[in-house]
C-alpha cells in the first residue's frame, strides 16, 4: 500500500474487527488512488481467521490499473465557460477529489440533493490513458 494512503483504514491492530469499517477502508482506498488518475483501481480484501489466536489478518491485494489524464472536458445543462474556473485541465492526471468538488461548487441547488458522482462522466480511452470528462448538471443526467 502506497503511504499516502496511511490513514485509509482506521481500524487498528487489535480492534474488534468490523466489515463496515473494512468496507470503508476499502472505499477510502479507492478514493485516493482515485486522486492519482488510477480510475479502473481495484481492492481485493483478503482475510485469515486463527480462531486459536482469536485474530484475523486482513491483507489487501491492489491492482491500481493505469493512470489516466484527461483528454477534454464538457459541460451540459450549464456554460461552458463555468470550466474555466476548474482546477482539471486537458493534459492534466485526472483527480477523482477535484472533478467532485467542482460539481458541488457549481450544482445548481435544484440537484443539491445528488452525489457528485452521478454528475461526472468518464469514457476512457485505454490506450493512449486519456478520458474525457462530462459534467452533466441537467435534471435528468445522462445514464
Amino acid at each position: 500500500m502506497r503511504s499516502f494512503c496511511a490513514t485509509c483504514f482506521l481500524l487498528k491492530d487489535g480492534e474488534i474487527f468490523s466489515r463496515k469499517e473494512i468496507a470503508k477502508g476499502l472505499d477510502n482506498l479507492r478514493f485516493a488512488y482515485g486522486q492519482l488518475g488510477y480510475v479502473n483501481f481495484t481492492a481485493i480484501p483478503n482475510t485469515r481467521i486463527n480462531e486459536e489466536g482469536q485474530t484475523i489478518s486482513l491483507e489487501v491485494d491492489v491492482d491500481e490499473g493505469k493512470q489516466f489524464s484527461v483528454s477534454s472536458m464538457r459541460i451540459l445543462g450549464l456554460d461552458d465557460h463555468l470550466l474555466e474556473d476548474s482546477p482539471l485541465r486537458p493534459g492534466n492526471i485526472y483527480n477523482q477529489r477535484l472533478a467532485r468538488l467542482f460539481v458541488q461548487e457549481h450544482a445548481p441547488s435544484s440537484l443539491a440533493d445528488t452525489s457528485p458522482d452521478s454528475r461526472i462522466h468518464l469514457q476512457l480511452d485505454e490506450g493512449a490513458g486519456t478520458l474525457a470528462i462530462a459534467f452533466d448538471f441537467r435534471d435528468c443526467p445522462i445514464e
